[in-house]
């Protein structure tokens, strides 16, 4: 297959200081005037415009790698066949990262699975550093491969095995430019192999070596078995590298101490998960026991609850190498784990420990405390909106169907691009900016593209052409297709890590969970977003949470928030938005009115109580704040709707009302106000407290308030309170 016109523009396209070599079908170096190009190739350069005019014999195009093509780097990945994923996980031994750490690059591949390459440019002062080749592998065959100089890749055309080369989605050059490559891939590329370890150090690392000589190395020569073994040994001692390699060579499949090394380098410095306890575990079936020691000298193992706490550290931690991000396998390990170690857990002993370590990770939580005669120090609270959203927090947004929380979520981002007060409210004014401005990742996966193109456009977020502001770096929509599973929780944590600082909006909750755990009642719903949390304070991410209410009119606040109870325990604070209320002329009940423009607005949390009624301004796609909701009850009697009820109320009941009102206001209890307090309300301005007959009477009228259906009743404890219904 000769090149054709759309290979020859994506040669147009590839980078101008990259050097370009012709390839044969086998993908090696085509021949020249009779020459043999496999040597040839490396003196002799070809520019594009040579590449038309050889198009009847080139079947493919290469690019020289390494200082030939300005620090050229390709990180070739060559998953076996039946097993696409070997690949990457040989990324993640050799270099302790995932893939998708990574910066997004050019990238292209043949077409296998599990094949691709990706190129990045070294920077000048590594170019002595670099080896020309080094590669990393399993079960002695190679899967991940380093180009630099003296090598080079296919990029554009034919391939023996599939249809040819074609780029990754979103990865062509005449999309984006070559990443450089981060300091931590190339510290692994050119780390020398014959530096050696510490010295054993620890009181431990005696023990240790005795457990190994109770490990029998011919049951523990798979990989899986080989690796946990050593990152035990790690974690015990980080001088202990000699006594694996000495035990690996005990098996069958033993490469090399070169093997050991550069998978002991691999393991990162953290405790928790396998550690000495785990060594003690696997030894003790083979004759191990502990050396008798004076009453009070000597060390002991750890108990098995205790060697079970820190496998599910271990398990939620995402800096440590047994960390598992899928929630729904994290609980099967733990319980495997709990079984094998004779600990009795049940399913939700297993799922709380898991949580509580998840929270004891998340930045803040850990306590450190003050003791006495010292000056406690304290981190003033910031705000990304004064007085109602944290920063480096989670904040809830929860409204029914068609309330209007994305707008709400739409209005905060404009707010905080734009520094304008929120909601129109001037007492919550934006954050002052960072130098780059505030940065936004939209994760609306619960809404349509063309619904978040036009809330965005509605607040100048977007042009008209569907240019997206590019304080916004990221908007992913329903069409992206993204949950908070493997592949979702892969994508934040790459947005995340590639913009520290930058708010995530999440719509909604829902859609996050559902595809992963079926529905937002289960108690792995909280779990994920605990998860989330987990993740995100890593690099102090604000989190804007959208949740799904109950039902169209209900609870306020936090109680607001659909889901496993968990999940309403996560945030610092919740902002809920509510329908007002009709009387359904055919019913004669109260029903959610949908058709007007105003809402109930709660915010409930780290911070004081809010009530308020909000307007919709639907032609700006946003809402405005009018005032305090008890206060505003003018809202109500003007509502032709409900002005009949209330002109056939007495004159006392119809006073009744307006105290009620003034009453809520004055407590500011989201369950009401009591008799007592509506009574007091009514003799105020007499300087005095109400007699019992008054209280009585009072009560008998908001009964009857009750009973009209416009006012609401509830018991706490031996007490009636009351509220206005909205």
């Amino acid at each position: 297959m000769s090149l054709s016109s759309q290979h020859l523009q994506q040669v147009d396209q590839l980078p101008e200081d990259w050097e370009l070599i012709p390839l044969s079908d086998d993908k090696a170096p085509m021949k020249v005037s009779g020459t043999e190009m496999r040597i040839a190739w490396k003196e002799r350069s070809w520019s594009k415009e040579d590449f038309p005019s050889m198009n009847g014999d080139t079947h493919a195009v290469g690019v020289k790698c390494g200082v030939a093509s300005g620090g050229l780097l390709v990180m070739d990945f060559d998953a076996s066949q039946d097993d696409p994923g070997s690949a990457k996980r040989c990324f993640k031994s050799a270099t302790g990262f995932e893939v998708s750490d990574l910066p997004i690059t050019v990238s292209w591949t043949s077409g296998k699975p599990g094949r691709a390459a990706l190129a990045f440019t070294v920077p000048m002062d590594y170019w002595e550093e670099m080896p020309n080749r080094k590669t990393w592998g399993e079960n002695g065959i190679d899967l991940l491969e380093a180009r630099f100089s003296d090598h080079y890749c296919a990029v554009i055309g034919a391939h023996p095995e599939t249809p040819g080369y074609k780029f990754l989605k979103g990865r062509s050059p005449d999309l984006l430019q070559v990443a450089e490559a981060p300091e931590w891939l190339l510290e692994v590329i050119t780390r020398k192999t014959e530096s050696k370890p510490v010295k054993p150090s620890s009181d431990d690392a005696a023990r240790a070596v005795e457990m190994l000589k109770c490990i029998d190395p011919a049951e523990n020569q798979n990989y899986r078995c080989w690796l946990r073994v050593g990152i035990a040994l790690h974690h015990t001692d980080e001088g202990l590298l000699d006594a694996w390699t000495e035990w690996s060579k005990q098996m069958d499949n033993f490469k090399s101490d070169d093997e050991c090394l550069k998978k002991w380098l691999s393991f990162k410095p953290k405790e928790g998960g396998l550690s000495i306890g785990s060594l003690h575990k696997w030894a003790k079936p083979g004759g191990y026991k502990e050396p008798v020691t004076e009453p009070n000298g000597g060390v002991k193992g750890g108990s098995p609850i205790d060697e079970w706490d820190e496998v599910l550290k271990g398990l939620v931690d995402p800096e440590h190498p047994c960390f598992e991000k899928n929630s729904i396998r994290r609980q099967i390990r733990a319980a495997t784990s709990a079984r094998e170690l004779g600990v009795s857990a049940s399913p939700n002993h297993v799922r709380a420990t898991l949580l509580q370590h998840q929270r004891n990770l998340i930045t803040g939580t850990a306590e450190k405390g003050t003791k006495g005669g010292e000056k406690a120090k304290f981190k003033q609270k910031e705000y990304l909106i004064n007085n109602l959203i944290a920063m480096r927090c989670l904040t809830g947004i929860a409204a029914f169907n068609k309330v209007g929380k994305t707008k709400v979520a739409t209005d905060l981002v404009a707010s905080l691009i734009y520094q304008i007060p929120f909601l129109g409210n001037p007492e919550w004014t934006p954050a002052p900016p960072p130098p780059e401005g505030h940065k936004f990742i939209l994760w609306w996966v619960d809404q349509p593209g063309a619904d978040s193109s036009n809330y965005l456009k509605a607040r100048g977020l977007m042009d008209a052409d569907g240019t997206l502001h590019p304080q916004i770096v990221s908007l992913y929509t329903e069409e992206d297709d993204l949950a908070w599973d493997d592949q979702g929780m892969d994508r934040l944590i790459q947005d995340t890590a590639n913009n520290p600082g930058a708010i995530l909006i999440t719509d909604s909750f829902f859609a996050c969970i559902q595809r992963v755990h079926g529905n937002d009642q289960e108690p792995e719903a909280g779990g994920a977003l605990i998860d989330v949390q987990t993740l995100l304070s890593q690099t102090e991410t604000t989190h804007v949470c959208l949740f799904h209410s109950p039902k169209e009119t209900g609870p306020v606040g936090i109680n607001a928030i659909r889901g496993h109870g968990s999940a309403g325990g996560a945030v610092s604070g919740c902002i809920s938005m509510h329908f007002l209320e009709k009387k359904d002329p055919q019913t004669g009940k109260w029903v959610a009115d949908k058709e007007n423009p105003h809402r109930r607005m709660v915010y409930e949390g780290r911070g004081p109580y809010i009530d308020l009624l909000i307007r919709g301004d639907w032609e700006n796609g946003t809402f405005n704040v009018l005032g305090n909701f008890q206060q505003k009850l003018g809202e109500l009697t003007a509502d032709d709707r409900k002005a009949s009820t209330i002109d056939e109320l007495t004159p006392g009941q119809r006073e009744t009302l307006e105290f009620l009102a003034g009453a809520c206001g004055i407590w500011k209890d989201p369950n009401g106000a009591t008799a007592q307090q509506v009574a007091a309300c009514r003799v105020q301005h007499l300087n005095r407290e109400p007699t019992p007959s008054e209280v009585e009477s009072t009560r008998r009228q908001l009964n009857a308030l009750v009973k009209e259906q416009l006012a609401s009743q509830t018991k706490k404890g031996q007490t009636f309170k009351y509220t206005i219904r909205s």
